[in-house]
């Protein structure tokens, strides 16, 4: 077994189902799109009541929540009146949106990362 394998895959990539190896390939487009909408739904639901994943993600999924909203309030009432009250900026709240969209996933890293290496 690889390491880093989990006792579920042992280090191989499956369908959500667990039971084919999954197999890289193209196919047409428009199957594809659907197939990969309906994975994301299905990959959700397996994520959350998969048994392999139970209990494992309420705190990580919790700790990315409350980063978020934090740092969604840093936005508002730091960055926004910042950036209207500097001098010279035509566009304020695009300048604090661009800023919150570069630095949001760095302090999203630094807030919820630690709680997150038992995954």
């Amino acid at each position: 077994m690889p390491p880093g394998a989990c006792d579920r895959c042992h280090g191989e990539a499956r369908s959500l189902h667990g039971k084919e190896p999954v197999t890289p390939g193209r196919g047409l487009p428009p199957f594809d799109l659907v197939s990969g909408t309906t994975d994301v739904v299905r990959s959700v639901f397996t994520i959350v009541l998969g048994r392999a994943f139970v209990g494992r993600l309420r705190r990580p999924l919790w700790v990315n929540a409350i980063a978020f909203l934090l740092l969604l309030g840093l936005f508002a009432f730091a960055l926004l009146p910042a950036f209207e009250s500097g001098a010279g900026n035509r566009n304020p709240a695009f300048w604090a949106f661009a800023s919150w969209v570069l630095l949001a996933p760095v302090g999203l890293e630094l807030l919820a990362g630690p709680w997150q290496n038992g995954l």
